[in-house]
């Protein structure tokens, strides 16, 4: 709710202003205002109250005098490096390589077979079967992880293709 005379303004609260460029429209800065006067001009700036805007516009913003209004700017492109993406592929393929132990042997049934908890169930063969399909899980992700460090572009790691077979 507006404040419909000057004495119901709380001075002690500043007004907010976006500094809006002249020749390219734009938010450079906001400027704090206390007091009941409007802020002195700046030369080559417009001042818009935003005060009272749910969201405030960011710097660099584009003002539209025409609707009173903000445009915000496009986010640029962020480009990311090899050596970030080998390190996103490396994890990727090492959080793929213990998922596909754990859905094949849950927690529990690795440390029953590798203790043989239960001897008529929990037998040396399936043991050795547990063990060696974890092992060429484990080789697999090695191999993969080589051919990621192997890669020289982005375009090498995006032609990799992991089948874990």
């Amino acid at each position: 709710m507006m404040p419909t005379d000057f004495h119901s303004i709380d001075t002690t609260l500043p007004r907010i202003y976006a500094k809006i460029d002249n020749t390219d429209n734009k938010v450079d800065a906001f400027v704090e205002h206390y007091g009941l006067s409007e802020p002195d001009a700046i030369e080559g700036y417009t001042l818009v109250n935003v005060t009272n805007y749910t969201i405030k516009p960011s710097i660099g913003s584009t003002y539209d005098a025409n609707v009173n209004t903000f445009v915000e700017p496009e986010p640029e492109a962020v480009e990311i490096s090899i050596d970030v993406l080998k390190g996103e592929y490396k994890a990727s393929v090492s959080l793929d390589k213990y998922n596909r132990i754990l859905d094949e042997y849950p927690l529990q049934e690795q440390l029953f077979l590798m203790n043989q908890y239960d001897s008529d169930k929990d037998t040396i063969e399936d043991k050795n079967i547990m063990l060696a399909y974890i092992n060429n899980i484990r080789d697999l992700c090695d191999t993969y992880i080589s051919q990621i460090d192997n890669c020289t572009t982005k375009e090498d790691l995006y032609s990799l293709t992991f089948t874990w077979q």
